[in-house]
């Protein structure tokens, strides 16, 4: 799950991922580069953040169970453009994904 400030609502939103997403344009909404924390809510594998859709750019890991309060302090803040877990970063551009 990754929080994010809805930009110009100055409230906080929350999105889940419950597989992947190749990109977090998500419906009508964008959250891509607004991501300001991270938590891995999973139970059995590490999830992953990479600045670029489909598994591009710059990546962070959290093992299951820790996430991060301000992704900044690994300046990271408003970075986000994808997110896996171990098992779905081969199922990139698939059905799996978001």
């Amino acid at each position: 799950m990754v929080t994010i400030n809805s930009p110009g609502l100055w409230q906080r939103a929350r999105v889940q991922a419950a597989n992947c997403a190749d990109d977090m344009y998500i419906g009508w909404r964008s959250y891509k580069n607004v991501a300001s924390s991270a938590f891995n809510n999973g139970r059995y594998q590490a999830s992953y953040l990479y600045a670029g859709t489909y598994k591009t750019g710059r990546s962070i890991s959290f093992p299951k169970g820790t996430g991060v309060p301000n992704l900044g302090t690994l300046s990271f803040n408003d970075n986000a453009e994808s997110g896996y877990f171990d098992t779905t970063r081969s199922g990139s551009g698939s059905a799996l994904c978001l």
